[in-house]
């Protein structure tokens, strides 16, 4: 299962590790945070907020373990917006890019094919 792996420091929320995501990953896709400073300590619960390329936003509340699955419904080309909030706490909004899987061509065509 990919990871994408996030630092929060205040309100500054940052990718710290680079993962290829395919279109449409469904459940396949999880998010962990660690948060580096002591604002956020006590705040509870933290809140993720996505943001699709097509405009749906998707808030989950995040476990105890500082991580999350990512919805299906972002999970689009060309990517998602993330940010964290709760409280009184807010951070930047961090863009994950997303590839089209081979079979998401909007016309019928295949979209570009990923291969490791």
């Amino acid at each position: 299962m990919p990871l994408i792996k996030m630092t929060v420091v205040g309100q500054n929320l940052k990718q710290y590790n680079s993962v290829v995501i395919a279109e449409d990953s469904s459940d396949l896709l999880k998010m962990q945070f660690n948060f580096r400073s002591s604002d956020w300590a006590a705040v509870a619960p933290k809140t993720i907020n996505f943001i699709g390329a097509n405009g749906i936003s998707k808030p989950i509340d995040m476990i105890e373990s500082n991580s999350c699955r990512v919805p299906k419904e972002v999970i689009k080309a060309p990517g998602f917006g993330v940010s964290v909030f709760g409280g009184d706490m807010a951070t930047n909004v961090v863009t994950i890019p997303v590839v089209n899987n081979e079979y998401s061509g909007d016309d019928g065509s295949p979209g570009i094919s990923v291969t490791n």
